[in-house]
């Protein structure tokens, strides 16, 4: 894990700070994202081969106690995964690898103890399937993920977009609810989804034609009602650019603006702005 660092001056080079190494042994490797749900640390994940821990862990990263060299590393949890985000409730959920699960982790009422992880996603108990993208949150603490299934050979891949809402009363694994299934059987739907503050999602597919589509998802007025579709902005097969495909989720800019990354048979890959 890195920092930059911007220079003081126009022009001049960035400042490269290394925050910590992962040695494979204690800590696991291939670290996740980074966020911060409090003023001064960082959270993230690993997901595969610590010796100690063998399916990774979840690290917090604190400031240097004299403020120069490495940051200080602490395994909060001793399951990790490929993605956390906040709670909202100072705590972390977190996306296991190849969404095999999703646990909330909550951090302790006193300092020194142990973070508590509750199990809220199981593939094996899901009637649907693994989530094949990161998990995006709204504001009223429901998460989202793109989901995907095989059909009843076994063969054919389907995709879908999921609500999963937390019990009523108590606690355990959430509810999951289908919001959105692509018309076209063999339409890509693996990009990571963005909610925005009305808690409207963006996704990206790529379509058996070729196209490839962003596409928005409005939530219903009344509970049980269906979601909205409408396309935002489509690249066209034919044309310029050929063949796009977006490759990852879309980012929302403060002008309102979308920005993603794609590629195609003609263009090289690239960052994209789709302006409103």
């Amino acid at each position: 894990m890195f920092s930059l660092t911007p220079p003081s001056g126009k022009n001049a080079a960035w400042t490269y700070t290394r925050l910590h190494s992962f040695n494979k042994t204690t800590d696991g490797k291939v670290p996740g994202n980074l966020v911060a749900i409090n003023d001064t640390s960082l959270f993230g994940p690993t997901f595969e081969d610590g010796h100690v821990f063998p399916n990774g862990t979840v690290f917090e990263l604190s400031p240097p106690p004299l403020k120069t060299g490495p940051a200080v590393e602490t395994t909060i949890a001793p399951v990790g995964g490929t993605q956390v985000i906040s709670n909202g409730a100072g705590g972390l959920y977190v996306l296991g690898y190849e969404g095999f699960y999703i646990y909330d982790l909550t951090p302790p009422t006193k300092p020194g103890d142990s973070w508590s992880q509750q199990t809220i996603f199981f593939s094996a108990t899901s009637s649907i399937g693994c989530p094949v993208s990161r998990i995006a949150s709204d504001t009223k603490g429901h998460l989202y993920g793109t989901v995907e299934s095989c059909g009843p050979s076994g063969s054919t891949l389907y995709y879908y977009i999921v609500q999963m809402v937390p019990p009523a009363t108590g606690s355990g694994l959430w509810s999951e609810n289908v919001i959105y299934q692509p018309s076209a059987v063999s339409a890509e739907l693996k990009q990571d989804l963005t909610v925005d503050s009305s808690g409207i999602l963006y996704s990206c597919q790529f379509l058996p034609s070729g196209d490839g589509v962003i596409f928005t998802l409005t939530p219903p007025v009344s509970t049980g009602s269906s979601w909205t579709e409408a396309t935002y902005f489509t690249f066209p097969n034919a044309g310029y650019p050929i063949a796009f495909e977006p490759l990852t989720g879309i980012s929302i800019g403060a002008n309102g603006n979308i920005y993603f990354t794609g590629g195609g048979s003609l263009i090289t890959d690239s960052v994209w702005e789709v302006s409103k």
